[in-house]
């Protein structure tokens, strides 16, 4: 459950506006928190058994083999980085595998004995890719309100709201698929002409997330495509002129230059019209121009 609270002050400093925000989740199988609490603290839980296992087979290695180049191969193969990129797997000494198995038999070491010698931390990190991933893939099923009062009006606008996620592609693949349903019910009072109108507007919109191409091993997405449907009904309150109801479509379509860097295009559609609407909109926190760098996808 999310609540949230906003106080709006007019130039003076004076009471102009305030809401009041609920979001409640019906169906959540996306909460981090479980996926840490679960999942998460047993992957934790077994890279705490691989490290120290790595750690005293590179000992015995070096121990045996104090002056063999290999021991060097063999500590970047197991903790590999931008500076020490990974060796082939034919540069690692057998007798180094040998003893890491050797080691995994240990009883210390039996929760992940089954777990190939070179592999174990790889293994663990696609195990959490792959977890966390479908968890990303699952439905979520929020419901919502918001209530905001003005000086005018106790209840200058009333809002109802749910939104629906599913994905429905693997993880594991170059593109993915994200069903998104929106809906939204307004209430409010709203003035035009100096006539004052009490408005109750019906809207929602029915689309897909389609990310178009990904990196299958991050997970990090280059190439996005959201369309949608939107209907509009104006239950109550139409304005002079005001269609009452209407059907649109629209669509952003980005493409992602760095980590924080996209450039959207917006896409709209109006059906009456026959015309289709496009605009630019980039947007970036700049982190990147400070060398800084995040992962969002």
């Amino acid at each position: 459950m999310v609540v949230g609270i906003d106080v709006g002050l007019d130039s003076t400093n004076k009471f102009k506006s305030a809401s009041l925000s609920l979001t409640y989740a019906i169906v959540n199988n996306r909460d981090k928190s479980i996926f840490d609490f679960s999942t998460g603290r047993l992957l934790d839980h077994y890279l705490k058994i691989v490290n120290p296992l790595y750690k005293d087979a590179l000992q015995t290695y070096h121990k045996e083999h104090p002056a063999e180049k290999d021991y060097t191969n063999a500590v970047n193969y197991l903790f590999p980085d931008i500076h020490h990129p990974r060796p082939k797997l034919d540069s690692v000494p057998k007798r180094f595998i040998e003893i890491i198995d050797s080691i995994k038999e240990e009883s210390k070491y039996s929760e992940i004995k089954n777990f190939k010698a070179l592999n174990m931390l790889d293994s663990l990190k696609d195990m959490y890719n792959t977890i966390s991933g479908l968890m990303s893939q699952s439905s979520l099923w929020t419901v919502g309100g918001k209530v905001t009062t003005s000086q005018s009006n106790t209840f200058s606008k009333v809002n109802f709201n749910s939104e629906y996620l599913k994905g429905i592609t693997r993880n594991n693949t170059s593109m993915g698929l994200e069903l998104d349903i929106k809906a939204n019910l307004d209430i409010y009072d709203t003035t035009a002409m100096t006539q004052k109108y009490n408005r109750n507007v019906l809207s929602g919109t029915a689309g897909i997330n389609w990310i178009i191409y990904k990196s299958k091993k991050t997970q990090k997405s280059y190439v996005e495509f959201k369309p949608a449907l939107a209907y509009n009904n104006v239950l109550h309150g139409g304005l002079p002129g005001e269609t009452k109801s209407k059907f649109t479509g629209d669509g952003v379509l980005r493409f992602r230059v760095t980590d924080n860097l996209w450039i959207p295009f917006d896409i709209k559609y109006d059906p009456k019209a026959g015309k289709f609407f496009g605009f630019l909109n980039i947007t970036s926190n700049f982190d990147w121009l400070g060398g800084n760098k995040s992962t969002k996808n």
